[in-house]
């Protein structure tokens, strides 16, 4: 256990230790059973292979998962990114939505997070949090603006024109209604690993605090 917790000794050689290990347990299995087994050699061999060949199993698997991993990334020069995300608590139909502003530079120009008392699902606390995520720069003036949301079906909602038919109609065509006034508008998809500010916005908002800047 001291190995594989790996405090007491570096990875390289706990993977060796327990390679070698393995082997003398096949080994030991072997002979049991009357089969002859390798040599020594042999065992050495097959454990330095089989250590070489974990490890580069491994490195693939962690190469894989790096490129998964998405990043917050600025925006042109000239263009606002708003990030924004909610939270819901079904035990009170209630949530807040955050959301985080910044410049090209990635410089932080304002976060906010509000609180609802009534919400219908979380998927609505997501259209809230888009909406007031346009509603901020119509306000504050700005004309070139990209939204970001965690919640792809929340913005596939958004940017459908069919919105006849869904439960959000009113906030989604409010939605619609704020985007005319801009330059350029965007609402994108984006992975949750991308959208940390916003996240940590969404859950500073209470009962108790209902506004926070």
């Amino acid at each position: 256990m001291d190995m594989v917790d790996s405090k007491t000794m570096t990875e390289s050689h706990t993977a060796m230790i327990l390679c070698g290990c393995w082997s003398v347990w096949q080994e030991r299995n072997a002979r049991r059973h009357g089969d002859g087994g390798r040599s020594v050699m042999d065992s050495v061999r097959w454990v330095l292979q089989t250590t070489l060949d974990l490890a580069h199993v491994g490195r693939e698997k962690l190469k894989k998962v790096l490129k998964q991993k998405a990043h917050w990334t600025p925006p042109d020069d000239g263009v606002i990114k708003i990030n924004t995300d909610a939270s819901f608590y079904d035990q009170s139909m209630s949530g807040g939505t955050g959301l985080v502003v910044r410049d090209h530079q990635g410089n932080l120009i304002r976060a906010q997070a509000l609180w609802f008392d009534h919400a219908d699902s979380a998927l609505s606390m997501e259209a809230l949090a888009i909406r007031e995520a346009a509603r901020l720069p119509q306000e504050r003036g700005y004309t070139n603006v990209v939204i970001e949301s965690d919640s792809s079906v929340a913005v596939q909602m958004c940017n459908d024109d069919d919105q006849n038919r869904s439960k959000l109609r009113s906030i989604l065509q409010e939605i619609r209604e704020i985007s005319r006034a801009f330059t350029s508008f965007s609402i994108l998809a984006i992975g949750r690993e991308a959208n940390t500010a916003a996240h940590l916005c969404a859950k500073q908002a209470s009962s108790d605090r209902r506004r926070c800047l």
